[in-house]
């Protein structure tokens, strides 16, 4: 009775809303009408609650855009001959034999009309497999990479062309630039190339061509000369322009560039900057893909490529120079002997990412 009492108290004096209406109510529809408007305030009151409180577990987050003007590093620009390797010292050399083998059969099987293809070899690269000119020179250009990854560093350079066969004239924010503006970096399908301010050490504070990075590219223009592979499919350069820390990856991004003409390349800058968790699902570093690709900024790309190499070392025992891989772990090559029965591009051409 006493409790009771209290609570009467309570209820007469207390300024919760509604509820001093329900103590002191005359009558009992008078108290009832009072309770019923009291709960459903009191549960919109809560379901505002829940609303605020799911909100904020969730970590909303709200984007801003920011236009400045400063002074911005240059990127890097990389350059690279479509033609990886010169045709007369390939054939001239015995260290690349396997190269010009496989490039005297590719050069049978453009020229013939058949749909299939007697070699006197063994068709040991698969074309006999697949019907188009397109898929035999991707086979061919898959080969050439898995063979030239076979060679030394030093019997592969030889083949390579060199600065001055490359880079003709060089001018940096009207300035001109050598061959010590350069890293020489090798790439599996494009062979030598040459990156210009590699470490992004390089401002620049205007547009326009004379504050950017000018070069004149030189290479034959002509399919009769003997330095040009069956393979290679169109004369000229490849060009790549990354962020610091980039992968290169110039078969995916590489810009390509032809002879005999002026190409010019403008750039916008738009910096996108992600949340981590937990406003987001991003994180700063894959440690899955950090294996492959070490010193390398994350990205898309960077992580297909790297389930796609993980792919082709759990069916074929080994790695596809062609991607990153771990530093123990050996590369794949075109002898069938090395492997498994069947050929290596047989076995492996099932290999898709999902």
């Amino acid at each position: 009775m006493r409790f009771w009492l209290l609570l009467r108290d309570y209820a007469s004096w207390t300024s919760m809303a509604g509820v001093a209406r329900i103590s002191s109510a005359p009558s009992w529809p008078v108290r009832t009408f009072w309770i019923v408007v009291w709960m459903t305030m009191f549960g919109i009151s809560a379901y505002q609650i829940f609303l605020i409180f799911t909100k904020f577990i969730s970590f909303p987050i709200m984007v801003s855009t920011l236009l400045q003007m400063k002074h911005q590093d240059f990127p890097t620009v990389i350059v690279c001959n479509t033609n990886p390797y010169k045709r007369n010292l390939v054939f001239k050399n015995q260290e690349s034999s396997k190269i010009s083998t496989l490039m005297s059969d590719f050069n049978l099987i453009k020229g013939s009309k058949n749909k299939k293809y007697h070699l006197d070899n063994e068709d040991t690269y698969g074309f006999n497999t697949v019907k188009t000119l397109f898929l035999k020179t991707e086979r061919a250009e898959e080969a050439l990479a898995l063979l030239a990854n076979q060679l030394s560093e030093h019997d592969r350079s030889n083949l390579l062309y060199p600065y001055e066969e490359t880079i003709e004239e060089c001018s940096f924010n009207d300035v001109p630039c050598d061959k010590s503006s350069f890293k020489m970096i090798s790439d599996p399908i494009y062979g030598r190339c040459f990156a210009f301010n590699p470490n992004n050490t390089r401002p620049v504070s205007r547009a326009g061509m004379k504050s950017g990075l000018r070069l004149v590219l030189k290479t034959k223009n002509t399919r009769d000369d003997d330095n040009f592979l069956p393979t290679t499919q169109t004369l000229g350069f490849r060009v790549r322009i990354s962020g610091p820390n980039e992968d290169p990856a110039m078969e995916s991004f590489g810009i390509p560039i032809g002879t005999g003409a002026q190409t010019k390349i403008g750039l916008k800058l738009t910096e996108i900057r992600r949340m981590k968790r937990p406003y987001g699902i991003c994180v700063n570093v894959d440690e899955r893909v950090t294996k492959f690709y070490p010193d390398t900024k994350y990205s898309l790309d960077v992580c297909i490529r790297t389930c796609l190499q993980k792919r082709i070392i759990e069916n074929c025992g080994c790695a596809h120079p062609r991607y990153g891989y771990p530093e123990n772990q050996k590369t794949c090559d075109t002898d069938k002997r090395k492997h498994k029965p069947e050929p290596l591009f047989t076995m492996c051409s099932s290999v898709t990412f999902k």
